[in-house]
């Protein structure tokens, strides 16, 4: 009896300790500098005044440490299902899944996902069909324009580090992911074996072009083929607070393709589970020491085919086709969700991180001597 009642203590003391390590790594965003915080607005965290420490304490104590154990698991189980259902198919050539085994896949990843999201005390809302009208910017004609067999892509906000698991459950689509994920242990074959591309940051003007490649072959093959499962792009390329929608990279419109806008407006009482700009393992903690911490309805809006009255009317909102069709559809989602737009880029929210400690600045003067290197091999060549 003893022993249990010893393993009960030291189960409730390390949920403590991982409850009071993250609220000393929260530090710096409870203690709200307005001066500072406000010059972000679409990063900045936006809950924290409504933190209340005692609230915490119970789940730290009864749920964190189970709930973290439970996640791993089954992230290892579905690792194993998926490498054991898929022995003999090689993904290293690209060639997508077929036959039996693509529906018992996208089911694993399904279950998997709702498990885990269940786990975490988040619990799925509602479905919201926006019968959103396109008018003001396709014009009037715009719904008898023709519409893909297979839609291609869906374009989504990014807020949290489980949006991944909502659009799974709903969808099951594959991702443009970050290719460092790819060498991380588990993920990045369960990224892989979901279809997934992967893209570099931070890539050079080439590499970025052959990205764009990929992604419209992707597409063109969904599109016309169905081959693979549609393909989900955050395209803002970061994750915000939840309340914004920052400006659209390229790769999801410069096809000129249809796309699938998706909104994921996650309500709370008292802690936000936006990845903003907090360091992703005390939100997970903290997260998980609540017993339902937030609630993640879906807004889906109707399809988004770009037409020539899009360019034509709407010319002045970019210089190229791709930036006219961003826009378009960064105000549909707003407007749908009632969110707000902002057009500060993602290296003002590195610049943020800086600010806040959790970002090394780069060396101005390594920065400024690379021409002056690059210029002297050139030379030397």
């Amino acid at each position: 009896m003893e022993i249990y009642l010893i393993l009960l203590a030291l189960y409730m003391m390390t949920g403590i300790a991982m409850l009071e390590w993250s609220w000393i790594q929260m530090k710096v965003f409870r203690e709200v500098n307005e001066d500072r915080d406000s010059q972000y607005p679409p990063y900045r965290r936006l809950d924290v005044r409504n933190w209340q420490k005692w609230k915490f304490y119970f789940g730290a104590m009864t749920l964190l440490p189970i709930r973290l154990l439970l996640c791993t698991i089954i992230l290892i189980i579905l690792f194993l299902f998926i490498k054991l259902i898929t022995i003999g198919h090689s993904f290293s050539d690209g060639k997508p899944l077929s036959g039996c085994r693509k529906p018992i896949i996208k089911f694993a990843y399904q279950s998997a996902s709702t498990l885990v999201v269940f786990i975490t005390g988040t619990r799925t809302g509602k479905i919201i069909k926006n019968d959103y009208s396109y008018e003001a910017y396709l014009g009037p004609n715009y719904k008898s324009d023709p519409q893909p067999n297979h839609m291609p892509t869906f374009v989504c906000n990014h807020t949290s580090w489980m949006d991944v698991m909502m659009l799974i459950i709903h969808y099951a689509p594959a991702f443009a992911a970050k290719k460092s994920l790819r060498k991380v242990p588990v993920f990045g074959v369960l990224c892989q074996y979901l279809g997934c591309i992967f893209i570099s940051r931070g890539a050079t003007e080439d590499q970025r072009n052959r990205i764009i490649d990929q992604i419209e072959e992707r597409q063109q093959a969904i599109e016309y083929l169905g081959q693979y499962p549609p393909l989900c792009i955050f395209p803002e390329g970061g994750t915000t607070n939840g309340r914004y929608i920052v400006n659209l990279k390229k790769g999801a419109f410069i096809a000129d393709r249809c796309v699938q806008p998706v909104v994921l407006d996650y309500q709370y009482d008292m802690f936000s589970p936006a990845w903003d700009i907090t360091p992703l393992l005390p939100l997970v903690f903290l997260q998980f020491s609540l017993i339902i911490s937030s609630t993640c309805n879906l807004i889906e809006l109707p399809p988004f085919q770009p037409n020539e009255y899009l360019y034509t009317k709407h010319a002045d909102k970019g210089k190229e086709k791709w930036e006219i069709f961003a826009w378009a559809v960064r105000a549909a989602m707003a407007d749908a969700a009632n969110m707000m737009v902002s057009d500060q880029p993602l290296r003002e929210k590195m610049k943020y991180e800086e600010v806040l400690g959790f970002r090394t600045p780069a060396k101005k003067e390594a920065t400024e001597a690379q021409p002056l290197l690059q210029q002297q091999r050139q030379e030397q060549a």
